[in-house]
């Protein structure tokens, strides 16, 4: 979050190692959403009026929402990373 640009190539081997982490039972259970360029600034505007939406009326705050809306600026991407829970019921979820 320096405001220089990592390449898409460098986010995508990054990820591609990601793949060799060792799991329980080999399941690899994890998917990755990576955001970049417009994308990302989109995903910003969504995360401020997420904020502003589902927020009090009298708890609202016009600086949070502006802060939540650029948080993005100075980052590449917005790489986010989620469990896809696996079939075998052997393994508990937990572990996953």
């Amino acid at each position: 979050m320096n405001g220089k640009t990592i390449p898409n190539e460098t986010i995508d081997q990054l990820l591609t190692l990601a793949d060799w982490a060792p799991t329980h039972g080999r399941t690899e259970p994890w998917r990755f959403f990576v955001y970049g360029g417009a994308a990302l600034k989109e995903f910003g505007k969504t995360h401020a009026d997420l904020y502003w939406n589902n927020t009090a009326e009298d708890k609202r705050q016009q600086a949070t929402y502006e802060k939540l809306e650029h948080n993005v600026d100075l980052a590449s991407h917005l790489v986010i990373a989620v469990m896809k829970r696996g079939d075998n019921e052997k393994i508990p979820q937990l572990e996953e």
